[in-house]
């Protein structure tokens, strides 16, 4: 089962006006809005939750989330100067480190993205991958908008399942002397 904190619920309608048309009106490397708007989650918690449990705990988790959110920044510029540049290597390379991070954090709305702009940069078909990146960052603008919040939440929800999970079983397990 798939647990998703869905941050960006609120956001879609202004992430839909600013991915354009769609359907057939939509010119042919425009995003569909299907990756962003519909079903999929935006977050999904299990990946934390694993890192959670791999180091006992979720403080971890939390710094990875932390560091996660204040280099996407980073990571999609240095993407974007590559494929401004047209430089093939290099947008696959960043693009891969976005991508790399942003699934392993559970950010699955940008990990799709990245995953749908792969194929762009490696035929070297730069105008549509440069129309993909514009998607990709007004996504990872709202994500960085709703960072405080969705660090609060994230925080919350992890601490009440450590908290859920070390409590003491009461029960018939006493000890006498």
């Amino acid at each position: 089962m798939r647990t998703t904190v869905n941050m960006l619920r609120a956001e879609q309608p202004a992430i839909a006006e600013a991915l354009g048309p769609t359907g057939a009106e939509a010119a042919p490397c425009v995003p569909s809005l299907s990756g962003v708007i519909g079903d999929s989650p935006v977050f999904d918690l299990q990946s934390l939750r694993d890192i959670a449990d791999d180091t006992e705990g979720p403080a971890l988790a939390l710094q990875f989330l932390k560091d996660f959110l204040s280099l996407q920044q980073v990571r999609l510029s240095r993407f974007l100067a590559a494929l401004a540049a047209e430089e093939p290597a290099a947008s696959v390379d960043a693009l891969l480190s976005l991508h790399t991070a942003s699934a392993m954090a559970g950010a699955t709305e940008i990990a799709e993205r990245c995953a749908s702009i792969l194929p762009l940069v490696v035929a070297r078909n730069f105008a549509c991958a440069r129309v993909q990146a514009a998607a990709l960052q007004r996504i990872i603008d709202v994500l960085a908008a709703a960072s405080p919040m969705l660090l609060e939440q994230v925080k919350a929800r992890l601490g009440a399942e450590a908290a859920a999970a070390f409590r003491p079983v009461s029960g018939s397990c006493s000890q006498d002397g």
